[in-house]
């Protein structure tokens, strides 16, 4: 059974989401904490660096341990 979240909730997702994205796609790994989202270390920056195989999955160098 699914439960949607009610209005305002779905906004703060929403807002967090949005102001989270732009340090996703930026250098480094910082941390996010919004309304609803808390993130310690936001980064996907190596893996948009150093580019995907036509498979959609990350280079082997890339990947965590």
């Amino acid at each position: 059974m699914t439960i949607i979240p009610s209005v305002p909730e779905r906004y703060d997702l929403l807002e967090d989401a949005l102001c989270l994205l732009p340090i996703l796609w930026g250098p480094g790994t910082k941390p996010f904490q919004g309304k609803v989202l808390d993130v310690p270390e936001a980064s996907t920056w190596q893996a948009w660096s150093t580019g995907f195989d036509r498979g959609g999955r990350v280079p082997r160098a890339s990947r965590s341990p």
